[in-house]
Formats: C-alpha cells, structure tokens, sequence
C-alpha cells in the first residue's frame, strides 16, 4: 500500500500535470490532470459521508448480548436511544444506551457508500462529533472566489478513512528572479481517530507522506491548526479557513516588499552596512573571547558577500539589490547541515551561536511580519527586517 493508497478503494484528483508531470507512486485511484482540479470533481472524490453507529459486542460463538427475538420472529436489540436539549432549544441525538450488547459506549465511523468501517484502527466515544469532508469546500468557499486561488490536488488515504484537499494560492515571481514561489493551503479530516486539520505549506499532496510533510511545514510556520471532532470544531475549523484568508493577503503583502527590494540597488556602504548589522562585531569588553568571535563574524560576513556577488540565480536584474542579500543569506541558510561553508578557515563552527535554528523556508520568511507576537528571530527573518524598511 504505497504512502496510504489502498488499491480499488480510495480516490483523487491530481491538477497541474503541464507543471508537475505525475505522481510519484504512479497508483491508477489518483488521476492526474493538466491545471486545477474543478471544484465540482473535488465534491464527487470526497463525496461519502461518515457514520457514527455503535460499537456492539459479539460472543465467541456469535451470538449478541442483549438481543431478543420479536413476535414476528426478528431478532431485536435492546437499544435505548438517550437525547439532550442544545443551547438553542433544539433535541438532539446523543449516543445509544445498550450496557449489554455495546462496548462501554464506543463507535465506530462507518461509510454511507458501502457501509466500510472507515475507523478500524480507533472506536470513537460519545462525545465525537462527525465533520463531513465536503464542508471543507463550504468553509473554503470565499477563499476558491479569490484570484488565483484554485483547488491542487484532493483525494482520500487508509481506505476513504482519511480526506485531504490542497489549494494552490498561486505563483508568484519577485520581479527579476528566476525562481517562483508558490503558496499553498492543506485542509484534512481523520475518520480514523485523527485530527481535523489545516495548514499553509509549500508540498504537492499526492499521498500520505506528502500530506505528512506539509503538516510539518505548517508547524514550522505557525499555520497549522489541529482540532478533535468535538463539538465545536466545525465553528474552530471555519475560523481558522478565514484565518489563512488573512494568510493569504499577507503573503500578497510581503510579495510587494519583495518586489520593492528587487528594485532597489546596493552600493558598497549599503552591503557593509547590512552585514555589519546582521553579524555584528563585538566590542573587546562583552567577551573574554572577542577576538575569536570577531573573526566568526568577519568569517560569515565573507560568506554573505560571496553568495551576494556571484550566485548565478542573482544576477541579471536582481544583482546587487536587497533582493539578492535576502537571498544570500537564504542561500546559505538553507544549505547549512550540508557541509556548505560552515566552517572558518582556522576551523571554527560559522553556525554556531546564530539566532535561532538556521534552516527556514520562504513560508517561514514572511509569517513573522504578519502575525505579531509569534516572532522566531531566524537568521533570514532578521537579514528581511534589515533590508524591508526603506
């Protein structure tokens, strides 16, 4: 069962072959296309809904506990139905009460299509509430109007248990550059004892291990939200979808700051400016080891100058701007835990003692100037402080 694809059973729709090309496991269930996935394909992959029906325990030789035969010779279950009263007046179905034939209250979430146990690795208790997968595309209704905005890839893993869609927000390419940035949004359901989740990513979702790699982008990011099938996670779920909206508009703001940055030029004072600023040369008295320290900066300064001078990616329109220091300090950055000039030449480690964890994403670049109070202070999020004021 290749990345949670079981064969004949689960389905989906994978968009932008033009770009793309296929999926990696190459499995028949996931279809691959040129462009976006319609809408309407997206509603009939996710189309089954889940079912919450008790969990009944059988005797060894079959028979059930608590089931009696009628006057017409029909085998019945001893079967309480309990209800309550919401907040707004309403009655509504609560749970079974059968203490003989059911286990202690537990359920399992069964599909409306071919009545297949889509929880068969966790029974579900009482107090689990159903969230159907096409909500999603209710919930994500405002952000699909947007321009630009266009459904990736959608299907389902673990034999219909798990559901995913990933909305593409678009390309975008700072003037100048040769590399596109593009920025996604993910949104799962679990009807396998998992979380409802929802995150801003970078992957293409084609599997189980893809859709594992964005929730980890989106935990990097600050962007993932995880919520149980309780009552109120329709409304959690609902307020975070209108919360990637704002991510959304964020990201068309810090693409305007790009944009200004490649456009505005970097003399030789300029660069020793920002350098100095970003690796800081300390005064004799802070440390006992200042000149050791003195020569790390002056190390990684050179590191930043090399990349900012002759990378090929930064040179044409973009060479010599703040753009392209942004990106040298990307660069090295991202490239640091393979061996790539992380140490000076008398042997010292550059990387240590640097704000932060070194190794960041674009995502993670922008997301700290939009969302106050959650500051990370990488090495790349000071360097786009620097050089975004005017």
């Amino acid at each position: 069962m290749p990345a949670g694809i079981i064969e004949n059973v689960d389905r989906g729709i994978v968009g932008y072959r033009e770009i793309y090309g296929g999926t990696w496991h190459g499995m028949p269930e996931y279809a691959v296309i040129d462009g976006p996935v319609p809408v309407e394909e997206c509603k009939r992959v996710l189309g089954y809904t889940g079912q919450k029906w008790p969990v009944v325990v059988v005797r060894p030789d079959g028979t059930i506990p608590g089931v009696y035969i009628d006057e017409n010779g029909v085998p019945r279950m001893e079967i309480e139905e309990l209800h309550e009263v919401d907040r707004k007046g309403n009655e509504q179905f609560v749970s079974f009460n059968a203490p003989h034939a059911l286990n202690a209250g537990m359920y399992a979430i069964v599909s409306d299509q071919d009545e297949r146990v889509l929880s068969a690795n966790a029974s579900v208790g009482s107090g689990y509430r159903v969230f159907q997968n096409n909500r999603f595309l209710d919930d994500l209704a405002d952000l699909l109007d947007a321009p630009g905005v266009e459904i990736e890839s959608c299907g389902t893993l673990h034999g219909l248990a798990i559901a995913f869609i990933n909305l593409r927000l678009g390309e975008f390419v700072v003037d100048g550059d040769v590399s596109p940035t593009v920025n996604k949004i993910m949104v799962g359901n679990s009807f396998n004892g998992g979380s409802i989740t929802g995150c801003e990513h970078d992957t293409r979702i084609v599997c189980m291990n893809t859709m594992r790699m964005a929730e980890a982008s989106g935990e990097v990011n600050n962007t993932l939200l995880k919520r149980k099938h309780t009552r109120n996670a329709g409304a959690d779920v609902k307020d975070h979808m209108a919360g990637l909206e704002v991510v959304k508009e964020a990201i068309e703001a810090h693409h305007n700051t790009l944009n200004w940055m490649a456009a505005m030029p970097m003399n030789t004072q300029d660069v020793d400016s920002f350098l100095a600023a970003l690796f800081p040369i300390p005064e004799p008295w802070d440390y006992p080891d200042t000149s050791r320290r003195a020569k790390e900066a002056t190390a990684r300064r050179d590191v930043i100058q090399t990349r900012f001078d002759d990378l090929d990616d930064l040179q044409g329109p973009i060479k010599h701007t703040r753009y392209a220091a942004l990106q040298a300090v990307t660069n090295w950055t991202n490239n640091i835990g393979r061996g790539v000039d992380e140490k000076g030449k008398e042997g010292y480690d550059l990387t240590k003692g640097m704000p932060g964890k070194a190794g960041v994403d674009k995502a993670e670049v922008w997301y700290d100037l939009t969302t106050p109070g959650k500051p990370r202070d990488t090495l790349n999020q000071h360097a786009l402080k620097l050089l975004s004021v005017p």
